[in-house]
């Protein structure tokens, strides 16, 4: 018996040092061939994410785990899921508490009421009278994530995609955005909810796997002069690796590279192609744009300029996969949608009315390929399986001061026109001239008012398509 009460995350923890330095270390007396078998005692009950967590534990293990919680109703109950996962409730908690005492251990002390802390799977959890509640998974900047947390969300994609026991589900998941790439989903119908709900399936799979990982975003706003040269693109574990070479543009490096991993097989089943070229709006006017087209009455321009304007140019910027209908087949498309998402999450939170917009409340068609109406997706926060998403904002230093900034220093600052829209992605989107006139006017809002010429910057001002200097500037004539 072995008690383990280091705090309100102790879970995972404690199951990490079972397993690490008790149970399979036979330095310690363990039995290598004996069949293994841990009782967990909880006065919570089990959810969706934890019950795929512990399940999927007990498998890649081969220990059978009994988790004993409390549920308030009349009679104990036991249920056996999927696996060597065994559950078990019972009504009262002093019930659990005796148990406990028996067996010469107790349950690990309350959480405090008023805390935040993360449970085992990640989830941002408030702590209320000893439980935890409003538990949300929490999406990052990929290029903010440690380099372990970065090569685990890949090593993830990696075991979904090659793993027997997941290969099929996954290749037949991705196959689903081409299978009805035009039958409304990129249009503005249907263009944000379902791609919000699709983020939320790939991640629920993802999560059957490491319930601790959720999709990260990448803010490419900040590198829109020069996407490439973000450290999104490392060859290393923790990278997405390059660009794609030679006349086929394969990509040579990186943990995507063509000698060890290939596409899903209605992609072809090659190699993961990439051809960046050009650039796309930059993280002034992607800001500008929520501060333009802030009231309720302009979504529809807003969502022109985030589904046109930035979305379908990011796409063929990177090339290759990403600018056909064979993109949800590249790793990258599901970081490109998170940023996407989080852009017009970013745009909900100002009010009810901007989450719950008419432009999609009013919808009674089904969105294509799910049982839910558009409107069944507006709150990032409820999301469909009780699934709360909450995005962490970039910390670093730029995001950070455009922030602060009013609309109007917003407009000054002095950056590079904007780039046309890519005529690849005119075709691959169906855009008709109608499209083109409406990005016209949207982008007669957002061209810069002090216009820099591309020649006159250098280094991560190339990249970012404005000068850092000026930032600093305006900053310090606000202060």
């Amino acid at each position: 018996m072995h008690r383990y009460t280091k705090g309100q995350s102790s879970l995972s923890s404690g199951l990490e040092y079972m397993f690490d330095d008790l149970i399979f270390n036979s330095t310690k007396g363990a039995r290598l061939n004996a069949r293994k078998a841990v009782i967990v005692f909880s006065e919570n009950q089990l959810d969706v994410d934890q019950k795929i967590y512990w399940d999927n534990l007990s498998n890649q293990l081969g220990v059978e785990i009994v988790f004993i919680g409390v549920q308030k109703q009349t009679g104990a109950q036991s249920l056996r899921v999927t696996g060597i996962l065994s559950l078990m409730y019972m009504e009262n908690v002093n019930t659990l508490k005796e148990i406990g005492k028996l067996l010469g251990t107790e349950i690990p002390p309350q959480c405090q009421t008023g805390k935040v802390v993360y449970d085992h799977c990640r989830r941002r959890c408030k702590c209320v009278n000893g439980k935890l509640v409003n538990c949300c998974r929490v999406r990052t900047q990929f290029t903010e994530m440690t380099e372990e947390e970065r090569a685990r969300y890949i090593q993830v994609i990696k075991t979904a995609s090659t793993n027997p026991l997941f290969k099929k589900r996954y290749e037949a998941f991705l196959t689903v955005h081409k299978t009805i790439f035009r039958t409304g989903i990129h249009q503005a119908t249907f263009f944000l909810p379902w791609h919000r709900w699709y983020i939320l399936q790939y991640e629920n799979l993802l999560r059957e796997i490491d319930c601790s990982i959720t999709v990260p975003y990448w803010e490419s706003a900040e590198e829109a002069n020069d996407a490439l040269a973000s450290d999104m693109w490392i060859t290393g574990d923790h990278g997405f690796g390059g660009n794609g070479t030679g006349s086929s543009s394969c990509v040579q490096d990186g943990p995507f590279r063509a000698e060890v991993w290939s596409v899903i097989e209605s992609a072809g089943g090659g190699c993961l192609t990439r051809n960046f070229n050009g650039r796309f709006p930059d993280c002034i006017t992607v800001m500008e744009a929520l501060l333009e087209f802030s009231n309720v009455s302009s979504f529809e321009d807003f969502e022109y300029f985030l589904h046109r304007e930035f979305h379908d140019a990011v796409h063929c910027v990177i090339g290759g996969q990403m600018c056909t209908d064979n993109s949800a087949s590249a790793p990258e498309f599901f970081l490109h949608h998170g940023f996407v998402d989080k852009l017009w999450s970013d745009w909900q939170r100002q009010s009810k009315e901007h989450t719950k917009n008419e432009h999609f409340t009013s919808q009674t068609v089904m969105m294509p390929a799910t049982n839910h109406l558009p409107k069944d997706l507006l709150n990032v926060r409820e999301q469909p399986g009780c699934v709360c998403v909450q995005y962490r904002d970039p910390g670093d230093e730029i995001y950070q001061t455009l922030l602060a900034f009013s609309k109007k220093q917003i407009e000054d600052l002095p950056r590079v026109q904007l780039p046309p829209y890519p005529a690849r992605a005119r075709k691959l989107f169906d855009v008709t001239e109608k499209d083109i006139q409406q990005m016209e006017k949207i982008r007669s809002f957002l061209q810069p008012v002090n216009v820099l010429r591309e020649e006159e910057l250098t280094g991560q001002d190339r990249i970012l398509g404005f000068k850092k200097e000026d930032l600093a500037k305006e900053w310090a004539r606000g202060m």
